[in-house]
């Protein structure tokens, strides 16, 4: 309900938003993994030259996740319902009154990361500030290059009361100058931190011993920050990328993805991180069969279709949508098997023309 998504048949809200002006471009994707969630993001434009933004994700899941998240969004979008130039760009304060709120509920071990600010793309320049999310990534256009600036180290929304705060760890903002092609990219832990299996030769799962004394056995592989830069860099120069498994079923099996055909945007860059993120959990089981189904966003589907070159061998059974009236932009294909989603994938990619 919150989040700027375009809208499908029968009012549904579909995965993607978007809003292109002379000078940038702003495009967002969000996709639940179960449930209700805490994830939210929002754009929207304040004046001729200004547009507010904001990435939040609630720690924990469920119903309390959603209230924290509807509470910052209404802060939120009231905040800047009765903005004006007056208020001027600085965004600190309305930090601090999104901390009073998300303290003052009083759930305990309940909290919200959050990147917010102002983008003026005509200036190239961008004001962020944030509270338990200081990593910032940026796309430079000029070296073509992913990479991430540090801001100042502060606590998120909803741990300390505001009075503490302000002694302690103040929430503070920076400028961060954009260059035509540039692009901040925003995206919840749902992203970095998506997990597949290991699996065996014959598809079980495997499980790596315990590297120290103490520690667990691993079962799981992340997306991780290094795919994530490989995939951004390889799409933004029309490059391309190969998706290597930790201990893949399948020997020597080739994932490649050709990026040639895609335009050097923001919409390119955040496509083509969920559509990798959609094929580092799917495996080939040669045992799937008829029960076996994968629902795949119609746009993440056609992204798969123009740049993954092992397509036909992933998606080589599509079905009729059998839920129509509840995911009318999927489609479905069955013979095909995935790793669950662990987590909502929420991405925001503000570019400057």
């Amino acid at each position: 309900m919150f989040i700027p998504l375009e809208v499908g048949p029968g009012g549904k809200k579909l995965t993607t938003g978007k809003e292109e002006t002379p000078e940038g471009e702003f495009f967002g994707y969000y996709e639940g993994a179960k449930g209700v969630s805490g994830d939210y993001f929002d754009f929207r434009k304040l004046d001729g030259e200004n547009y507010a933004f904001i990435k939040c994700d609630v720690a924990g899941k469920g119903v309390p996740a959603a209230l924290i998240m509807v509470q910052v969004a209404t802060v939120f979008t009231t905040y800047f319902r009765q903005w004006n130039a007056s208020k001027g760009l600085n965004m600190v304060p309305l930090l601090y009154q999104i901390n009073d709120v998300v303290e003052s509920q009083g759930f305990r071990g309940r909290f919200a990361a959050m990147t917010l600010g102002v983008a003026n793309l005509k200036k190239g320049e961008i004001y962020v500030t944030h509270a338990g999310d200081r990593i910032l990534n940026l796309y430079d256009a000029e070296k073509r290059a992913l990479v991430q600036r540090m801001m100042v180290d502060c606590p998120a929304t909803g741990v300390f009361p505001n009075f503490l705060l302000e002694t302690k760890s103040p929430f503070q903002q920076i400028v961060v100058p954009m260059k035509t092609g540039d692009i901040l990219l925003l995206f919840t832990d749902g992203v970095e931190e998506a997990h597949r299996k290991l699996r065996k030769p014959d598809f079980s799962i495997f499980q790596l011993p315990p590297q120290k004394e103490g520690e667990e056995s691993i079962e799981d592989e992340m997306m991780g920050f290094e795919r994530i830069k490989g995939i951004v860099e390889g799409v933004l120069s029309r490059g391309k990328f190969r998706l290597e498994k930790l201990y893949s079923p399948v020997p020597n099996e080739e994932l490649l993805f050709d990026f040639s055909s895609c335009e050097p945007t923001g919409e390119s860059a955040v496509l083509a991180l969920v559509a990798v993120e959609k094929i580092f959990r799917m495996y080939p089981d040669p045992r799937a069969g008829v029960g076996n189904r994968v629902m795949v966003d119609v746009k993440i589907d056609d992204f798969l279709k123009k740049t993954f070159q092992q397509y036909d061998r992933y998606f080589h059974h599509p079905i009729p949508n059998p839920r129509p009236a509840d995911f009318p932009n999927y489609n479905f294909y069955t013979h095909i098997m995935e790793d669950e989603q662990y987590d909502d994938l929420t991405l925001l990619a503000i570019r400057k023309k």
